[in-house]
């Protein structure tokens, strides 16, 4: 009896990061309206999580540390991981005849629903950023901008 619990609870544990690694899909956040977004899995609970994106006036592109501290299994269709982040993202405006750039370290938390039967993710994340080099102070803000809110939602397939 003990033995089938065990095996029906593992039995819906997901693929991913285990042997499927590389995850590949679109989120918006940051500041952009769309992101081509992109995770490695280097072990079974760590990975580099990468976006660009733009929203017409800001561009933006981005790397991620990502570590699983938590791994809720309280469904029978997905798993919910939860982990930390940090980061580095670098963007620039352009508009009014200028471009301003922006340049800065991130990080925050993040949890995902991960699919049993489909090796797919939706996540989302939220935190803050500090840009010392940011466009505000170019197009007149002064330091408006030097923290920011940090947050993104998507959906990344694996292969």
């Amino acid at each position: 009896m003990l033995t089938a619990l065990i095996l029906a609870h593992a039995a819906h544990a997901t693929e991913i990061g285990t042997v499927r690694k590389f995850g590949l899909g679109a989120e918006v956040g940051n500041g952009t309206y769309i992101s081509v977004a992109a995770k490695y899995w280097l072990t079974e609970k760590s990975g580099i999580s990468f976006h660009a994106g733009t929203s017409f006036g800001y561009h933006e592109v981005g790397a991620r540390y990502e570590s699983t501290f938590y791994t809720g299994e309280w469904f029978s269709w997905a798993d919910l991981p939860i982990w930390w982040w940090a980061g580095a993202d670098a963007g620039g405006f352009t508009g009014y005849g200028i471009f301003a750039p922006q340049l800065g370290v991130s990080g925050g938390a993040g949890a995902a629903l991960q699919f049993a039967n489909f090796p797919g993710e939706a996540y989302f994340t939220a935190g803050a950023g500090v840009f010392p080099v940011n466009y505000c102070s170019s197009i007149g803000l002064g330091g408006l901008c030097w923290i920011q809110g940090r947050g993104t939602a998507g959906f990344r397939y694996y292969f």
